[in-house]
């Protein structure tokens, strides 16, 4: 059995996280009032293109969310959890189990 390595780690710690900050998550809860609306876009952004990038735009293609958000250098919890809600209440990202994240076609469609 192979010993879980510092990406498992990370996904699980994000993930945890994840449901325990956006259980009830509403656009008025404190993740939008910390930062401006543009700046969640922009790391949303990057978030979906980082992971486009990864999957080489290819259709229905899960990937971890934590080591994207890594290659994305979107290290802040609050800034990774805000991205994700961003990116998901804009159809643009389907979250599955909190841990692993596709494009819609409408997320491929934004950072072609």
């Amino acid at each position: 059995m192979a010993k879980p390595d510092a990406h498992d780690a990370l996904g699980r710690r994000f993930y945890h996280a994840l449901v325990q900050e956006t259980a009830g998550l509403t656009p008025r809860s404190w993740l939008y009032s910390a930062m401006p609306k543009a700046d969640v876009r922009a790391l949303a952004v990057r978030f979906c293109a980082t992971l486009a990038e990864d999957t080489a735009g290819r259709p229905m293609q899960h990937r971890m969310i934590a080591p994207i958000m890594a290659r994305a250098r979107i290290r802040d919890e609050r800034d990774q959890h805000a991205a994700i809600v961003y990116a998901v209440e804009q159809e643009w990202l389907e979250v599955e189990g909190g841990h692993s994240a596709m494009l819609t076609e409408r997320g491929r469609q934004l950072v072609k």
